[in-house]
């Protein structure tokens, strides 16, 4: 059983939408633009009542590059292990391919 044949639903339809844009809008009063610019205002960085803390951006900054070193570790870690990169198999292969000349680099970088 419909309640509403087409007819009747788009007769219906069409006088909410027509109710819907004949409403008035309302404009927000002077005391709702106060306390959004008091509310602005209180924000804490920004508020000019002596109590900024130099300790939020120290800690802001200090997160941020936490977060990016971690990322950058995590990343070199996987290239060495990808690529299986340990200093002392270059040293060794260094030593093997020519032991003369690897063994007065290390006598002149000593003096």
């Amino acid at each position: 059983m419909k309640l509403f044949d087409d007819k009747k639903y788009g007769y219906l339809e069409h006088a909410l939408k027509a109710a819907y844009h004949q409403r008035e809008v309302p404009e927000p009063g002077i005391r709702w633009k106060q306390n959004v610019m008091r509310a602005i205002r209180r924000l804490e960085p920004l508020n000019g009542n002596g109590t900024f803390k130099p300790i939020t951006f120290v800690q802001h900054f200090v997160w941020r590059f936490a977060t990016v070193a971690c990322f950058v570790l995590a990343m070199l870690l996987g290239y060495m292990w990808y690529t299986e990169l340990n200093p002392i198999d270059n040293v060794t292969d260094r030593f093997r391919d020519d032991p003369v000349q690897l063994t007065i680099v290390q006598v002149y970088e000593e003096f």
